[in-house]
């Protein structure tokens, strides 16, 4: 399961988890939701399924999962992804080992740079993504000393990223891939 938590329904999803852990599902992923920035005066607009949010972050993976970890007993939980632009590898694996032993190891870091449009409305710098991905793998790793990493998996759309993954981190997680692709 994907959870985006948008504001008015994080308790309910929090109850979802509870009910998807008492009947023994595997995984939970909690999405980091950059909201788009609209020109001053704009509307959010409905589709029926996704909802276009003025102003800030919608939800924080990282704190999602710690919601979730903190009310289950035996589901996985994982960022799906977490931007790494927004936050400092320090922090990053601050609070990655915080929701990992509150869990008992029941967390997985998805990482991944995120959306260049949104980034560079916020004024992040871009980089490329592969040796943006590369070298905040090393500074994780860096500021790790004496320190464990819960497990850590990059978010992929292409056969680069994916070998990257399959070189610096524990894993992938396949980011809004389209099933024909896949192979």
């Amino acid at each position: 399961f994907l959870f985006y938590a948008v504001p008015g329904q994080r308790k309910s999803m929090i109850a979802a988890a509870e009910e998807l852990d008492r009947r023994g599902f595997p995984f939970i992923y909690c999405n980091h939701g950059s909201a788009r920035v609209l020109p001053a005066g704009a509307e959010a607009e409905e589709s029926g399924v996704v909802r276009t949010y003025i102003g800030t972050a919608v939800t924080d993976g990282l704190s999602h999962c710690l919601a979730i970890a903190m009310r289950t007993k035996q589901i996985r939980v994982g960022t799906g992804i977490e931007v790494t632009y927004t936050r400092h590898p320090v922090e990053m694996l601050g609070v990655a080992n915080y929701i990992n032993e509150v869990s008992d190891g029941r967390f997985i870091l998805g990482i991944g740079p995120g959306h260049n449009e949104i980034l560079t409305q916020w004024g992040y710098p871009i980089e490329k993504p592969l040796s943006h991905m590369r070298r905040y793998m090393e500074d994780l790793r860096q500021v790790a000393t004496g320190q464990s990493i819960p497990p850590v998996v990059f978010s992929v759309l292409r056969s680069k990223m994916l070998r990257l993954a399959g070189e610096v981190a524990d894993g992938a997680i396949w980011a809004n891939a389209v099933l024909s692709y896949l192979p």
